[in-house]
């Protein structure tokens, strides 16, 4: 950790007079940091006060890269170090910020309003906190039609996304992002040891001679049946023509029969089972082959 320190210092000695100089220490440093200090003791008072203090200066030495990134307008270098960071600091709003704004400079919209929403659907369920006044800045932002040069991307954002967006159930999104929320929140199951499980779920035809509107309505079925049936903060994707990828964060093994069975009820009140019926499978996101 002095090793750590150090490099900290230096990069802040540099910060106002050799940027570039500053960010590579900055990443320096970052790389030796592992996660809190002395974490097998975390009820020992004075670890938890040289825990608490090398967690503190790792958050503002990530926030001061950011910083010099966005200055530099360098944003897939601001992504890369998000996807770094997040680990060890998950609920730690301003790097979100950091990274939505990336997000938003690199005109990936729709992976912006899907974070933003992942985001505060976390922080909604383990803290029952609402969006802050920065976070409702960055979604004007996102959704503004005001901008002019991102009006033809936000209305191709409203079209895709407005039909599935609900803020007060799970998160429906593309699957390109949902490999993302995967990678992170397996990256933190390896690291805190939680129980996140990743779920695949098939829709089979019991008829041979079932329509394609009619196979496009079941899968439609089967996307309002997971808006209400999973939980705010949970995620999910189409990942094929008849199949479904589920994210679920902080669940226990134990409910996952529940989880399934509630599905498949609400799911058989939609499509007669004569047609259809589906197959639900569930691993925890730490297994060695996942399902995609």
């Amino acid at each position: 950790m002095d090793i750590f320190e150090k490099k900290v210092k230096e990069a802040d000695a540099l910060r106002d007079v050799d940027s570039k100089q500053a960010i590579q220490k900055y990443r320096e440093a970052i790389d030796l940091y592992r996660g809190k200090y002395l974490a097998e003791n975390p009820y020992s008072e004075w670890s938890y006060t040289i825990r608490n203090r090398y967690h503190r200066l790792y958050i503002q030495t990530v926030l001061n890269l950011m910083g010099l990134l966005k200055s530099k307008k360098l944003y897939l270098d601001i992504v890369e170090i998000y996807e770094k960071a997040v680990i060890t600091a998950p609920f730690e709003e301003s790097i979100h910020i950091y990274y939505l704004e990336a997000l938003i400079e690199l005109k990936q919209f729709k992976n912006a309003l899907s974070h933003y929403n992942y985001f505060t659907g976390k922080i909604y369920r383990e803290f029952a906190v609402s969006p802050s006044p920065a976070l409702q800045k960055i979604y004007r932002m996102i959704t503004s039609e005001q901008e002019g040069r991102r009006v033809a991307d936000v209305l191709f954002l409203g079209q895709d996304l407005s039909e599935y967006d609900n803020m007060e159930g799970a998160l429906y999104c593309e699957s390109d992002y949902f490999r993302t929320i995967y990678n992170l929140e397996r990256r933190k199951s390896l690291r805190s040891g939680n129980t996140d499980f990743l779920g695949l779920i098939s829709i089979i035809k019991n008829q041979p001679d079932i329509s394609k509107f009619e196979s496009e309505q079941a899968i439609d079925n089967l996307i309002d049946v997971l808006l209400n049936s999973l939980r705010k903060g949970d995620v999910f994707c189409k990942w094929n023509q008849y199949q479904m990828l589920v994210l679920l964060t902080d669940v226990i093994e134990a409910n996952l029969q529940l989880i399934e069975k509630r599905i498949q009820k609400r799911f058989r009140d939609l499509e007669p089972p004569t047609k259809f019926k589906i197959k639900i499978d569930f691993q925890p996101v730490t297994a060695i082959d996942p399902f995609f």
